[in-house]
């Protein structure tokens, strides 16, 4: 008769399984649940990463682009600055030109036997 249950505790049993059997269902829920919101806290920063990623790979072409237009800028001003100096250069000669031709034609109008013109002859 030991080994005999009674109705009564089996019932008991039977009440106990049921109430762990529902406290267990609640956990799994609640792990469900917290699962679910890890797994959309893991796609918003996936998806914050893979955001930052862009802009920094946008900002990392942009610094690229910026040191190309200086580099660019800064040949293209040596290139005006050369062609401004060379323009400046036959400017002044062709300025000289005439300055030189008056000076040729004076030096072979000269007499060049006169003692007081030779030193300016010379000069020239």
């Amino acid at each position: 008769e030991e080994n005999k249950v009674t109705e009564e505790e089996l019932d008991q049993i039977i009440e106990e399984a049921e109430k762990v059997e529902a406290e267990a269902q609640e956990v799994e829920a609640e792990l469900e649940e917290l699962g679910d919101e890890t797994d959309a806290k893991i796609a918003q920063l996936e998806a914050a990463l893979l955001s930052s990623e862009a802009k920094v790979k946008e900002q990392q072409d942009a610094v690229l682009r910026s040191k190309a237009e200086v580099e660019n800028m800064r040949r293209r001003t040596e290139q005006e600055i050369d062609k401004a100096r060379k323009f400046a250069l036959n400017k002044f000669a062709e300025e000289l030109l005439p300055v030189i031709d008056n000076l040729e034609r004076a030096i072979q109008a000269a007499d060049t036997e006169n003692e007081t013109v030779k030193p300016f002859l010379e000069g020239v």
